[in-house]
């Protein structure tokens, strides 16, 4: 049976009825056929890994593990944080160790843009992009996901698609595809 992990924002979980939008959207991937385990991020306005084993013996069992993001271990056992936006790494190094089909990441916007649709209102959502592509919008500006989730899924080849929480849609696939010369523009209004 297929498995997919699926990453949840803070702006997803962020009261209950998104967290009930969530829930639904989780049961109907699991009947559908498919395994999945949840990452879910702290809850939207709130300030803040793992041994695989324990999450298929619930798997095989027809459980589904939802995971608390942010959280990892160091080489001396100590409970650490992986920065900001450390549950997209979460879902990534999940999705890599227990080999998902992909990594779904679920966000408040429906896939990447070619410019930031807040301020572009004619920007283009991206059907699919290549890690590189991505790493490189991430390292100049666009929020979508945390640099090192992209740099892990490249490592490992997980197949990352975002999407939103609160739309159906296909999203953006992030993969090893090669894509454009251009595919997108990133940038910051700050001066430093």
């Amino acid at each position: 049976m297929p498995l997919v992990i699926q990453k949840y924002g803070g702006t997803s979980v962020s009261d209950l009825a998104c967290i009930q939008a969530v829930a639904e959207r989780v049961y109907r991937t699991r009947r559908s056929g498919t395994h999945v385990a949840v990452v879910v991020s702290a809850m939207a306005g709130v300030t803040e890994r793992i041994e695989p084993t324990r999450l298929q013996r619930a798997l095989t069992l027809n459980v589904i593990p939802v995971v608390a993001g942010f959280q990892g271990e160091n080489a001396a056992q100590d409970i650490t944080t992986l920065g900001r936006g450390g549950s997209d790494l979460t879902a990534v190094a999940l999705a890599a160790a227990l080999r998902a089909e992909r990594c779904e990441i679920y966000t408040d916007v429906d896939g990447v843009y070619s410019e930031d649709p807040r301020t572009t209102p004619d920007a283009e959502r991206l059907a699919c992009l290549s890690y590189d592509e991505m790493l490189e919008m991430t390292l100049l500006g666009a929020k979508v996901l945390q640099v090192q989730s992209v740099v892990f899924a490249k490592k490992h080849d997980v197949p990352i698609v975002v999407k939103s929480s609160f739309s159906e849609g296909p999203g953006t696939l992030i993969t090893n595809a090669l894509q454009a010369f251009v595919a997108a523009l990133s940038w910051s209004n700050s001066i430093t």
